[in-house]
């Protein structure tokens, strides 16, 4: 293999690691963006697509840069790989919050009712009904 062929592969195999680490960050604020609108089938696709791009990145090798287009290039995955950082923190804090908001509508349906399934009874024989004239 020549020089040439050399540095046209490792900038190709940059270029698809650069393409894959922003493709993990779109779907970073896709599952973000499930959660908030509460979809759950667009968050459980999110999630998977996550999981294939991350398992392809971590199969990754990250060469040295050879030359100066390398250079600005491995800048480029740098910086994704920060933005990509920043999002995840983001997505742990918003499950954070998730969770606990899921806790404390888990407690006030037990709470209030004889469970929190299909097969618990309505809770009628507790009402009643009052008027003033």
């Amino acid at each position: 293999m020549s020089i040439r062929q050399s540095e046209s592969r490792r900038e190709q195999e940059q270029r698809h690691h650069l393409a894959s680490v922003q493709k993990l960050s779109h779907e970073i604020r896709s599952a973000i963006e499930a959660m908030e609108y509460n979809d759950l089938e667009q968050l459980q696709n999110s999630v998977a697509r996550q999981e294939v791009l991350c398992h392809e990145i971590t199969r990754m090798q990250w060469p040295a840069p050879a030359t100066q287009n390398d250079a600005q290039l491995l800048k480029q995955i740098g910086d994704a790989h920060f933005e990509l950082a920043r999002l995840n923190r983001l997505y742990r804090e918003v499950l954070k919050r998730a969770e606990r908001s899921a806790r404390v509508i888990l407690a006030v349906y037990r709470q209030h009712g004889r469970g929190y399934s299909k097969d618990a009874p309505a809770q009628t024989d507790n009402h009643t009904v009052s008027c003033e004239a």
